[in-house]
């Protein structure tokens, strides 16, 4: 039997040995803040004390602890990773919402490359005949132009030429100076010797008496007002059509080139034409057009182009630049209340051409103006007559604004 100082030692030891067990589960379960009951009981049951001189006992009972600590530390753990939203299970939901997103999209995609919105089959039954449409003819007005686009272009300078053979005697302007138009440039003279005439001497000998030389002069005029530029001289034998100079005027011209299509259009000669200069002045009109036709160079085949040129003088008061782009448009006439049908039901352009009935019978009439989309009928057909829009065998020729042509403009 132990003495009572054997017994306070032994206490003491299992109390010490108490703690140092506690302070081990405190330090497994100290994040999830365990309880300490075990050091609790040890110091406040003194059956426990008594029982730590068993080291079996003592064993068992750190075993028991801490898997007790393990049973409450594990639903702590599961509850803070619930309230903290950083589980799997949270965030799978979301995982999902993206991929059903993701998914959406590419569908989107595939219908947008594949299966566009709008677009309509338009592919025709091989029984469709559209050659078959029909339209009335009825009545309208038709205005007729052609539109070119041309350059605003200095006028040539006028020639200076001697007109009969002689020796320049005067020049009456400098070089450089402005002229107006059949101002006096230089005159040429032309010496004309006299017929000899014959006599008798005293002796009976034929004399020859020379005739006396005669001067005829000629003064060679500006062509055109402008600056004046002068290549001969003084005392300077010429012949006749010899350049002596020119005359550069500081007139301008729209120049525009034409396509035989927009020549069948002009059915009468105009005289005067729209201008419309690039960046400049506002429309105005311009008189004295003319329209040549000029033979071009030969190609490879030995074919000689006609070029149509319109020009069309530039008045005094507008001012231009050379160089400058412009559209010249040319009235071809105007028509009101006449009978008309679509270029498209019409075979031809110019005159006569022919439409076509509902029954598929060709048909002659007298065309008259057209501005591209529809012809003036002047004979063949009446006001309420059934024709084909479209001439049989072609397609549809409605013609589209062309601003290099002026067709169908």
């Amino acid at each position: 039997m132990s003495t009572p100082e054997e017994q306070g030692t032994s206490t003491q030891q299992d109390v010490h040995d108490l703690q140092d067990l506690n302070t081990t589960l405190n330090t497994d379960a100290a994040p999830q803040n365990a309880d300490a009951a075990p050091e609790t009981d040890a110091a406040n049951n003194p059956d426990a004390a008594q029982d730590a001189d068993a080291p079996e006992a003592k064993k068992a009972r750190k075993l028991k602890w801490k898997k007790k600590a393990k049973k409450e530390k594990a639903p702590k753990e599961e509850k803070k990773l619930s309230s903290t939203g950083t589980g799997k299970d949270k965030t799978r939901p979301l995982d999902i919402v993206k991929v059903v997103a993701w998914c959406v999209i590419a569908l989107a995609l595939v219908k947008l490359a594949f299966f566009p919105a709008g677009v309509k089959d338009t592919a025709q039954s091989p029984s469709a005949d559209f050659a078959q449409s029909t339209v009335a003819v009825e009545r309208g007005n038709i205005t007729s132009s052609v539109s070119a686009n041309g350059t605003i272009t200095q006028d040539g300078a006028g020639a200076l030429k001697a007109p009969q053979e002689g020796t320049i005697i005067a020049i009456a302007v400098g070089e450089g100076q402005e002229v107006g138009a059949g101002a006096r440039i230089a005159q040429i003279q032309q010496a004309i010797p006299g017929e000899d005439s014959y006599s008798i001497d005293a002796e009976g000998n034929e004399i020859v008496i020379p005739g006396r030389t005669n001067y005829r002069s000629q003064w060679v005029t500006a062509p055109v007002a402008g600056t004046v530029h002068i290549t001969a001289v003084l005392n300077q034998n010429v012949s006749a059509g010899d350049s002596i100079g020119s005359v550069q005027p500081k007139t301008n011209a729209v120049v525009a080139q034409l396509t035989a299509d927009q020549m069948y259009r002009l059915t009468t000669a105009p005289e005067t034409a729209r201008v419309s200069v690039k960046n400049g002045p506002q429309p105005f009109d311009c008189s004295g057009l003319k329209i040549t036709t000029n033979s071009g160079s030969a190609n490879e085949e030995g074919v000689t182009a006609t070029n149509i040129e319109a020009r069309c003088p530039i008045p005094a008061e507008i001012r231009v630049f050379p160089g400058q782009s412009a559209t010249l448009t040319i009235n071809a006439g105007e028509a009101k209340d006449v009978l008309v049908v679509p270029a498209t039901a019409v075979e031809g352009r110019y005159q006569n051409g022919f439409v076509y009935t509902p029954d598929g019978n060709q048909k002659e009439v007298e065309i008259g103006l057209t501005d591209g989309n529809k012809v003036e009928i002047r004979g063949g057909l009446k006001e309420g007559e059934e024709i084909l829009e479209y001439v049989p065998g072609g397609e549809n020729t409605a013609m589209e604004c062309n601003p290099m042509t002026g067709e169908g403009c």
